[in-house]
């Protein structure tokens, strides 16, 4: 089984039971051309709008039990995704800005506490991008942002651990 990088984020909205949308498809492609042959597979990213939810889920169920992956421990399911997030900040494969916003969505979706300082970098980010000040956490500025945003993953990442 190849997973694509993007599965990580798939795992994480399953676990949360997020509306499927092209998203999901475009990612069910990207695991047929890696090489993940499944009729389920292929079913589902034979899809297209509009999308009946009631039947995708139990469609993604089925590929899901065919690919082997287990999303039932919700809470390690976003730990995966947020450490995938911040992979991806690191690797500047997304902009800080729009890493914090899924992260703060991801907040809001679950309410966990351990999501929840996310949320406030979010609205600071927020904030210095239109003004010069932001309230949300003490220190914080235009120039040191990039710095305490970075460190704070690091320690995020030494508290809570990604695994497979």
């Amino acid at each position: 089984m190849k997973f694509v990088k993007e599965t990580v984020e798939i795992i994480a909205f399953k676990a949360l039971n997020k509306d499927i949308d092209s998203k999901w498809i475009n990612w069910a492609l990207e695991m047929l051309m890696a090489g993940n042959e499944f009729d389920s597979l292929s079913i589902f990213a034979g899809e297209r709008p509009p999308y009946n939810q009631f039947e995708l889920h139990s469609l993604t169920n089925r590929v899901f039990k065919d690919l082997c992956i287990d999303f039932s421990d919700i809470n390690q399911c976003i730990i995966n995704y947020v450490h995938y997030i911040i992979e991806l900040v690191k690797n500047k494969n997304i902009e800080i800005f729009s890493a914090l916003e899924k992260l703060k969505n991801l907040y809001i979706d679950t309410d966990y506490e351990y999501l929840y300082q996310f949320y406030l970098f979010y609205f600071a980010k927020s904030d210095l991008i239109e003004s010069e000040n932001q309230w949300y956490i003490d220190g914080i500025n235009r120039e040191n942002f990039d710095y305490e945003l970075d460190q704070y993953f690091v320690e995020w990442k030494s508290l809570y651990s990604a695994k497979n």
